[in-house]
């Protein structure tokens, strides 16, 4: 990646993505014969989850980003991607575990938690971009 500056990199990484995640979840609610469930908000979840991780990929090849902070961008984005996919793994343990039925507040939730890596890649990109080394 070249040298653009973070309003263009926001979008290009997580946006694009982001848009294709809400058509498909259209689809997915539009297509489906009940109201969504918890299972479904759960899925938009692990679907979050999994676009932060593979952002992160994109993020961590930033050259800004190579340049400011060399080799510890290694060490960040390992971790980014750990924290990444132990969502998903929460997701999945809370989808296979869950025994009863769940609030619209708590499905609502769920996808509010599934956000979170959405937003940490965020913060790493925009962090990268205002800290001075």
């Amino acid at each position: 990646m070249s040298h653009q500056s973070l309003w263009i990199q926001i979008p290009e990484i997580l946006g694009i993505p982001l848009v294709a995640l809400f058509i498909i979840t259209f689809i997915k609610a539009s297509t489906s014969a009940k109201k969504i469930s918890n299972d479904q908000a759960i899925d938009i979840a692990m679907d979050l989850a999994i676009l932060a991780t593979g952002a992160a990929g994109s993020v961590f090849a930033n050259d800004t980003l190579v340049q400011k902070w060399g080799m510890g961008l290694i060490v960040y984005g390992i971790l980014v991607v750990l924290i990444c996919i132990s969502f998903v793994a929460g997701f999945a343990y809370t989808r296979r575990w869950q025994v009863s039925p769940v609030s619209g507040g708590r499905a609502t939730g769920n996808i509010i938690l599934g956000l979170i890596p959405v937003g940490l890649v965020t913060a790493i990109l925009v962090l990268g971009y205002t800290m001075t080394p």
